[in-house]
């Protein structure tokens, strides 16, 4: 018998319809696919150049924080953050009592990019008030 008897006269139909069903099956994932279109893009600002240091005279600004108490079983914080990444920044603490008489603090000065934490129990044994008293205000 001769090789070519041995093989159906159908094979080689057979190994061309597999062969396109594999193509077929394999491709058809790729037509699912969305066209890769770049997202748009909104050009960065150069950065500005650093501002001049603040004059001796700045305008007084203020902040308001929150309610604060201590006692002989607590201790209150402030805390203090300059967001400036090129100059220092002055900051005078004010605290008010809850009869609404102010006491001013000692001055802090703020490095660049720094945060301080200021203790409200020191900052009245400063002043000659007992840190144990009960007190409460806010800042």
């Amino acid at each position: 018998m001769s090789p070519s008897s041995r093989r159906p006269p159908h094979f080689p139909i057979f190994q061309f319809r597999l062969l396109t069903l594999c193509l077929v099956l394999c491709g058809l994932p790729a037509l699912a696919q969305q066209p890769n279109v770049p997202a748009p893009h909104n050009p960065v600002s150069p950065r500005l150049p650093d501002s001049p240091p603040p004059a001796s005279d700045m305008t007084p600004r203020y902040l308001r924080g929150g309610l604060w108490m201590t006692d002989a079983f607590t201790t209150s914080a402030i805390y203090v953050r300059n967001d400036l990444e090129t100059s220092s920044l002055p900051v005078t603490p004010v605290l008010y009592l809850s009869n609404g008489t102010p006491l001013l603090l000692p001055p802090v000065v703020l490095q660049p990019n720094a945060s301080a934490v200021i203790s409200i129990n020191d900052a009245l044994a400063s002043q000659g008030i007992s840190p144990y008293a009960t007190l409460s205000g806010y800042v």
